[in-house]
């Protein structure tokens, strides 16, 4: 994101917001494995510019279900039962 060390304190605050502000994808995988649903979307990535299947392949790791990678102005379908 920003190289390697030492960062200006713009970056480290920015970089120290990144990850106490997002769950990392494998958490969410496991969190949807606990809580038993059969689907999981994936949005709002952070960076944004890095391919999906960096934020697919870990949540798929301990999540069996569905996993959908979402897009800016993505609909998905869900169905209530």
């Amino acid at each position: 994101m920003f190289g390697p060390p030492p960062y200006s304190e713009f970056e480290q605050n920015f970089i120290d917001i990144f990850y106490t502000g997002h769950t990392h994808s494998k958490a969410v995988g496991d969190v949807a494995t606990e809580a038993g649903v059969d689907s999981l979307v994936l949005h709002h990535f952070v960076p944004a510019d890095i391919p999906a299947f960096y934020y697919y392949v870990p949540a798929a790791e301990d999540f069996a279900g569905r996993i959908v990678v979402g897009r800016d102005g993505a609909k998905i379908c869900v169905n209530r039962q």
